[in-house]
Formats: C-alpha cells, structure tokens, sequence
C-alpha cells in the first residue's frame, strides 16, 4: 500500500518536472522562432517595397527606402523661399547607404544581392499568380519558382515560412512581389541549440527525479510508522479483547441455565457475539496485512470451492425474498490460498444479500476468459454513488448512512478484508455499478 502511495507521489512530482521541462522549451522555440523570423521580416519588407519589376525591359530596380521614403514625403517648402539653383552640372550627393551602391536620382539602380545583414532574392508573378522573373537565384527553375508562388499566395499572412526560406509579399501595379531569403543556418543553429536544450534539460530532468523518489520515499516514512502504530495497537487491542469476550459469553451461558430464558441475558449475549464478529475480522485483517495469517498457497479446484461456498447462503435468499442464482462453470482451477479466496466469495455474497433490495436478485457466476477466472457477485439495488466506488473498500466505510450497523450486523470491514485478500494474491477487483439499480463486484484471477 505504502509502495504503491510513493509510486503515485513519485508519479506526480515526476510529471510536473516534465510539464515544466515541456512548457519552458516549447517557449524557448516559439520565442527564438519569432525573434529569428521578426528579425528578418522588417528588413525583407523594406526590399520587397523597394523593389520593382519592369514588364518593359524584364529587369528588376530598387529605390532604396530612404529615397522612396522622400520621394513619398516630400519636405514642404516655405513661401517667399527663393527656388533652389540650378546646379545642372554639379552632380548630386545623396546619402550613401554602406548596403547600396552610389545611387543617382536620374537612373534605377540594380537590386543588390545582400541588405543588411542577410542575403536575399526576389520572385515576380504578374495578378493571375503566374511566374515571372526571378531575380540573384540562378538555381531556382521556373516549376520550383512557381510552386512557391503558389503556395504563399494561398496564404493570409503577408510573411511566413516555406521549406526553409522565410519571405515577404506585397502587390504592384503589375502583380506580386516575393522577397525571400534562406534562413537554413540559422534553423541548423537553432535545432542544434534545441537538441542541446533537451539533453541538459533531460539529464535535470532524469537527476531531480532521482531526487524526488528520494523524498516521495521520505515523506511516505512518517505515514507509514504511524499506520504501523496503529495496526499494531488493532491487533494488540483485538487480542487483549478476546479473552473478556469469551468470559463474558460464558458467564451469560452459565446465568442462562440458571435463571433461563431472560431478554437481558440475551441483549448481553447479542452484543456479545456482534463484538466477537468485530474482534474477529479485526484480527483477520491485521493478519493479511502483517503476513502472518495462515496463507497456503496450491492449486485447488476454483469452480467447486465458489459453489461450495455460495449454497449455504440459499436459505438465507429464501428467508429474505430475494432470488438466488449460482452459475459457475465446472473444472476451473486456480493457485492461490483457497481459504481465503472461500472467505472473500463469502464476503461478496453477504454484503450482496444484505444490500439487494426487497424481491431482487443475487448473482454469482465464474467464467473463463482466456488463461483468466472471472469472479462475479452481482446484486440488484441501490448500488452507489459513483463518487464512493473507490471509497467502499476501505475500513469503517459505509456508503448509506441510514443504513444502522444493527440492520446489516456488520461494522464495514468485510471488503476491505475481501480487498486485501485479493491484494495477497496479486488479483485485480473491478466495481461495476448502475446507480440506484445494480452493482457488481469483479474479481479477475
């Protein structure tokens, strides 16, 4: 039990460091994906405006943007200002970008090959999409060209990625215009700082883990001496009550004889044996739990033990109105403690009895599936809520608060008995219910 409860919190702090290792790498990509392709889209903007495509002479010419910006703003001048002179011979001096060569205002100069900081080319598809031209790619065919056309015109956003070119649309007078620049080195770069990423974050990872199941494992220890404690005080309390017990039964017989038919007598020896059934199953489960109940295990006849075990609770169907059907299929064997799998049937058929409602029905059937034995006691009733169903195996539990320990004769310890009588043997227990008209209580060997 305690095993399983460090497993889960082992679990649990092993899937928050993975959630946090997930959620900070995947920010680390989108954030260096956005900044990679941030960086590049202003600068692949101011070529694709600055870029034209003349139909003419099939050449392309680029205005760089501080001239097209005051060709598109001029200065205003003020009035009364004398007209600038006409300085015909003296040649312009324009700024000189140190990206461009010498631009003069009275020719359009050839797109250069690099702007900034990246290297870059441009695609030209007149207003039906088709290709063009292409301008410092060689490489590039036509079909690949017009692929790529294709492919970014379907797409909204004037930038984005395609294969592993990062590009800029814009319309002209005469179509469109696609500045793309190949961005492989930097997505070598950043796969490269993603695969070292994920090793270190996989090796912090693997070693808080480590760390975890050290402390899951501490944090478990108080728990467990507590429940030991405690267990320990059950069995040592359970003992020590046997022998009152049994004076006190036996004093109540010996009064009985003498004095005969007494209805306080027999309010003392009710309680009594209602008390031995507490002290009993106390002791039961302490001994499953500490390994020290008489647990043989062989391999026994399966079907005939369940069907032995289920008769003697015909009279009792009979008595309660409720109807009775065992179908247990012949020569199944299994390995395992019978004893105690006898008990847990036991167990199963009571708490069904007790439970179904008035006129319904009582179900125990065996099957085999495959190399499995399925166990089933089925009763119709109110079942539970779906709420309690990994609630009712536990000690004490009681799923119907109206329902007195004095109507059913029990204290809520049967399944929790039941389950760890199917822990020590390593089965597997399923509750099927329908809430307010059946449950089923699966056991596969």
């Amino acid at each position: 039990m305690f095993r399983q409860a460090q497993l889960k919190l082992f679990a649990v702090i092993t899937s928050i460091l993975l959630a946090i290792f997930i959620a900070v790498l995947s920010s680390i990509n989108i954030v260096t994906r956005s900044f990679m392709q941030r960086q590049s889209e202003e600068v692949l903007k101011k070529i694709a405006i600055s870029t034209e495509y003349d139909d003419i002479t099939d050449t392309f010419s680029f205005t760089p943007p501080e001239e097209l910006h005051k060709k598109r703003n001029p200065i205003p001048q003020e009035k009364n200002q004398p007209p600038a002179p006409d300085n015909t011979d003296i040649p312009d001096k324009p700024d000189k970008p140190d990206d461009f060569p010498p631009y003069d205002k009275h020719k359009k100069e050839p797109v250069p090959k690099n702007f900034g900081s990246i290297e870059f080319f441009a695609i030209m598809a007149d207003s039906n999409g088709n290709f063009i031209a292409c301008m410092n790619n060689d490489e590039l065919t036509e079909d690949t060209a017009q692929k790529y056309i294709d492919d970014i015109l379907k797409l909204r956003h004037p930038t984005g990625m395609i294969n592993s070119y990062q590009f800029y649309k814009t319309g002209k007078n005469n179509g469109y215009l696609i500045a793309l620049t190949d961005k492989t080195e930097e997505t070598k770069v950043m796969k490269q700082f993603i695969r070292t990423t994920i090793i270190i974050g996989a090796l912090t990872v693997i070693l808080l883990s480590f760390a975890g199941y050290f402390l899951s494992k501490k944090s478990i220890e108080p728990i467990k001496f507590a429940f030991d404690k405690q267990k320990q005080f059950i069995s040592d309390a359970s003992h020590e009550l046997k022998t009152p017990l049994t004076v006190i039964s036996a004093n109540a017989d010996v009064l009985s004889g003498e004095i005969g038919n007494n209805r306080w007598l027999n309010y003392i020896k009710s309680q009594t044996e209602r008390m031995n059934l507490l002290v009993n199953d106390l002791l039961n489960l302490t001994r499953l739990e500490n390994n020290s109940s008489d647990f043989i295990v062989s391999e026994f006849n399966l079907s005939q033990a369940v069907t032995n075990t289920a008769l003697p609770f015909e009279c009792q169907a009979f008595e309660t109105n409720k109807k009775f059907i065992v179908d247990v299929e012949d020569g199944l064997t299994v390995t395992g403690s019978e004893k105690h799998i006898r008990q847990l049937t036991a167990i199963f058929i009571d708490n069904a009895l007790k439970y179904s409602n008035d006129g319904g029905i009582v179900r125990v059937t065996l099957r085999k599936q495959g190399d499995k034995k399925i166990l089933t006691v089925y009763n119709t009733g109110t079942g539970v809520k779906d709420s309690e169903k990994n609630k009712i195996f536990e000690r004490f539990y009681r799923t119907d608060d109206s329902r007195t320990r004095q109507a059913t004769g029990g204290y809520g310890l049967g399944l929790a008995i039941a389950k760890s009588i199917v822990d020590k043997h390593k089965f597997k227990i399923s509750v099927e219910n329908v809430e307010e008209k059946s449950i089923a209580f699966v056991v596969t060997m």
